[in-house]
């Protein structure tokens, strides 16, 4: 079984947010898109295959994650678990809320020309912190949220994705 690197996540103070948004628009020349969820987030494109997230930082002394998607949870816990990881969090669902589903499903129809996969289980993740103490994110995705993420350089299509995120954070935040 491998897995694919998809995504670092940063977290940042409430008060941080407006900062380091801009800090990261500067330094990858691209919009950050809000996440179109209830807790305060920002995503970018920092290569075709992996995104950069700011988000709200969860407790005092988080540090980076990075995130990897995997073809089964259950059976990457059980081989890290082998491999000397501790799981720390385990099977937690990502949902989507009727609002962030409506818009999903409106953004998937202008990026891919199709929004009927669109289901409101975006994923489930774990927490594993390997035998050096730095925790990982280990996630499952449903097939449809799993499609953007590819692997190679950025493309035209990421930047033209990335302005869809974009106007579908504005419409969540004004919604």
């Amino acid at each position: 079984m491998s897995s694919q690197l998809i995504m670092c996540s940063l977290p940042v103070k409430e008060a941080d947010m407006d900062s380091t948004k801009n800090f990261y628009e500067t330094l990858l020349g691209l919009e950050m898109a809000r996440t179109p969820i209830a807790q305060p987030a920002f995503h970018v494109w920092a290569a075709r295959a992996v995104k950069l997230k700011i988000h709200k930082a969860w407790y005092d002394g988080e540090g980076p994650l990075v995130y990897y998607l995997v073809d089964n949870l259950d059976e990457m816990m059980a081989n890290l678990r082998e491999s000397g990881g501790q799981v720390l969090k385990s099977n937690e669902k990502i949902k989507l809320d009727k609002k962030s589903l409506a818009l999903m499903k409106e953004h998937h129809s202008e990026i891919w020309g199709n929004s009927g996969q669109v289901s409101d289980h975006l994923a489930e993740w774990a927490v594993v912190k390997d035998p050096g103490g730095n925790s990982v994110v280990i996630m499952e995705m449903s097939p449809w949220a799993s499609q953007e993420f590819f692997d190679g350089a950025l493309t035209t299509f990421n930047v033209r994705e990335q302005g869809s995120s974009v106007a579908s954070g504005l419409k969540y935040i004004n919604a």
